[in-house]
């Protein structure tokens, strides 16, 4: 890094640090409103002492007018500038990001930190070891960020020049860590080269190009081959003697093979003991099993193993159709995901939903529901198929207070790490749907289809709108009896439907439920019934003060901002339901 600096998108201030090839700390500064915006700098020394200098600095400078800054401003994540000469003469590229306002969104001011390229010509003389090689790192435009070899006969930048010129695509052509191989003649020489492109961070991207003798890199490996190739056939005509004499040491070996293959015909696909076998063909088999199990399990990676073992124990072919069940449905999405993707790179993307996952799988197959598909960053979840379960709604709301509680639990240390926090919504139904293998007589899934699935997806989207975790509708309230606490929420219609539902939330398990809760709950509900009764003033007075019971709630926030809407234009035929006119 070269400079490091800060403009302010208000009044145009700009300050900006830089080490002198003396290593002092040269500190910049520069306003509009002073001296005809002519920059100002001094020495800043390690005891706060400052001694001005003059480098003759033009006057006129707005940082608010480089495109740099027009571009951060423009921009939710860091830009990176293409290569361009720094005003002291020498090549470099900026990376520069917005610094803004959490609650508004307001910019405050852009940062920048500058590279020159000669840093990068530095460091890339440190990667080039024996043997002899080329390294050189373009961007994706062509141009030279650095270069650096080892071959000793060569002139550098035409080494380089020659390399450059044998590139089989345009380094703008390749794909996110796209790789190509290549080979060419240098100076006598047979090359052999890899262009790789690389994205170390969101907004630049890079391309490195190594090439080397291609003696000096396989001439051990040809080598090596060939010791290799001796010593198995050693080995084959060693292998091929004893197997004759020890022949008839058959009969463990197929016993353990059908063992295991019973095993498998329930789906249970555990890693077992290898199967040893001085006879070629027994060992083939054993080892095909271990290949088809191996292969089995990763099928179980797409497709839901309980379920699995559960149809084949009820003796069940796998036959397209279905049949209508009354079923809990769960449908459950990370709040704000998507947003927070953009700040993490894919594999922090794919751990933090690995992470999320498991967690929610292991809440839904505990209380013995059917994890039906993960849909983006959401999980769609049943119960009471395959298996007759009763009690399903209550089974359903415990998997999903599981699943809220658990990512709490883990805030501390999530935060610790500095990790993001994952926020849930839930949204769980009642009612009849068709369950069964659907889909087409090639490929088909045990799936759910019908208006209650529909309705689940709506509701885990209505916390959106309340600022709750888990809404369910009034027949899962009535299925789980005095189960699990309760704040009774709305009559909402919710998007493609034109009934109205009442609405509940989930809170707690019975007898869970703390002082503040209870009292919220109260005055909530009452002020509910007013709501209802069209007597939006008094209303209003209640969810008032239920926001004074409990300051964060959403839902009385919420509530007493429409009553303050329908005080002044009350509709004439009153249901006291809200229809919601988005997801």
């Amino acid at each position: 890094m070269s400079w490091l600096s800060f403009g302010e998108a208000e009044t145009g201030r700009f300050v900006g640090a830089w080490r002198d090839p003396e290593g002092r700390i040269i500190v910049n500064q520069s306003d509009p409103e002073i001296d005809s915006g002519r920059p100002w700098e001094f020495v800043l020394e390690q005891n706060g002492r400052r001694t001005m200098i003059d480098r003759g600095l033009a006057e006129g400078y707005n940082a608010r007018t480089r495109d740099w800054f027009k571009r951060a401003v423009q921009s939710d994540s860091a830009v990176w500038s293409d290569v361009y000469l720094f005003s002291e003469g020498v090549p470099g590229i900026t990376m520069s990001a917005a610094a803004r306002e959490v609650a508004t969104d307001r910019v405050i001011g852009v940062f920048t930190v500058d590279f020159t390229l000669s840093a990068v010509q530095e460091f890339l003389k440190t990667l080039v070891p024996k043997p002899p090689r080329i390294l050189v790192l373009l961007s994706t435009d062509g141009s030279i960020l650095g270069r650096s070899s080892t071959l000793a006969d060569g002139n550098l930048g035409s080494d380089v020049a020659a390399t450059i010129a044998e590139l089989p695509v345009r380094p703008d052509a390749l794909g996110p860590d796209e790789s190509r191989g290549f080979e060419y003649e240098l100076n006598g020489r047979k090359m052999i080269a890899v262009l790789q492109r690389m994205d170390p961070v969101p907004g630049f991207s890079c391309v490195a190009i190594i090439a080397a003798d291609e003696r000096e890199v396989f001439g051990a490996v040809l080598s090596n081959a060939r010791t290799t190739a001796i010593l198995g056939m050693v080995a084959l005509v060693a292998a091929s003697i004893i197997s004759f004499f020890l022949a008839g040491r058959m009969a463990r070996p197929l016993a353990m093979i059908s063992e295991d293959l019973a095993k498998v015909a329930q789906f249970n696909l555990q890693k077992t003991e290898p199967v040893h076998s001085i006879v070629r063909e027994i060992t083939v088999v054993g080892e095909s099993v271990d290949r088809m199990k191996a292969g089995l399990r990763s099928f179980g990676k797409y497709v839901p193993t309980t379920l699995v073992r559960r149809l084949l124990a009820q003796g069940l072919d796998a036959e397209l159709g279905g049949t209508e069940r009354e079923l809990t449905i769960l449908f459950a999405d990370l709040a704000g995901f998507t947003k927070l993707s953009e700040s993490l790179s894919p594999s922090q993307t794919v751990e933090e939903m690995r992470e999320y996952f498991q967690l929610a799988t292991e809440a839904v197959e505990h209380n013995q529901g059917t994890l039906d598909k993960f849909l983006g960053d959401g999980i769609l979840a049943f119960f009471n198929a395959p298996l007759d379960l009763p009690d399903h709604a209550v089974l359903g709301c415990r998997a999903a207070l599981e699943i809220r509680d658990r990512l709490a639990a883990a805030e501390p240390a999530r935060e610790k790490a500095g990790r993001p926090l994952l926020r849930v919504r839930i949204g769980i139904a009642t009612g009849e749907v068709l369950v069964g293998n659907i889909g087409t007589e090639e490929r088909f899934a045990y799936t759910v289809v019908g208006d209650t699935a529909n309705l689940a997806a709506r509701l885990e989207s209505l916390n959106k709108q309340y600022g709750t975790v888990i809404i369910v509708t009034e027949e899962v309230r009535n299925s789980t009896g005095a189960t699990y606490e309760w704040r009774r929420i709305d009559r909402v219609a919710v998007l493609g439907r034109t009934q109205g539902t009442t609405v509940f939330e989930l809170i707690c398990a019975s007898g869970d439920l703390t002082e503040e809760q209870a009292r919220l709950r109260v005055t909530y509900e009452a002020a509910l019934e007013r709501y209802f009764a069209g007597a939006f003033a008094k209303a209003e007075t209640g969810f008032a003060e239920a926001s004074r019971v409990a300051p964060e709630d959403v839902p009385s926030r919420v509530l007493r901002d429409r009553c303050r809407v329908l005080m002044k234009a009350a509709p004439e035929n009153w249901d006291g339901i809200f229809v919601a006119e988005k997801k």
